[in-house]
C-alpha cells in the first residue's frame, strides 16, 4: 500500500514541521455583551452612569438617560448589564420621571 506524497502528513510518523506553518491571528477586541439589546438597561462603568441601550455594535454602545437628555457613546467593555436589583431602581426613576407631585 503506497502512500500519496504529503497525505496524513504530521499525524503520527514522525513528519518534520508542516510546509505551511498556520498564521497567528490577532486576538479580537472584547464585543459588546450580547444581551445588551437596544431597550434594555445599562451601566456606563466608566462614567458610572445608567441609561437606557439605544444602539449597540461592535465599537461602541449609545446609552440614552433615564430621564431622557443628550445620548452618549461608550466602550462595549465599558457597559454592563443592570442587576435585577439596579434594574429596579432605574424603572422606579422612569416612572417617577413622568409623574409631577401634587397632581
Amino acid at each position: 500500500m503506497s502512500r500519496a506524497p504529503g497525505a496524513d502528513a504530521g499525524a503520527g510518523g514522525g513528519a518534520g514541521p508542516h510546509p505551511h506553518p498556520e498564521p497567528t491571528v490577532p486576538a479580537a477586541p472584547p464585543a459588546a455583551a450580547p444581551d445588551l439589546v437596544p431597550g434594555s438597561l445599562a451601566k456606563d462603568t466608566a462614567r458610572d452612569r445608567v441609561g437606557v441601550v439605544v444602539v449597540r455594535t461592535d465599537a461602541c454602545v449609545r446609552l440614552r438617560p433615564l430621564k431622557g437628555g443628550a445620548f452618549w457613546e461608550a466602550a462595549p467593555t465599558e457597559v454592563t448589564r443592570l442587576s435585577e436589583r439596579e434594574a429596579m431602581s432605574a424603572r422606579l426613576v422612569i416612572a417617577n420621571a413622568g409623574r409631577r407631585w401634587g397632581k
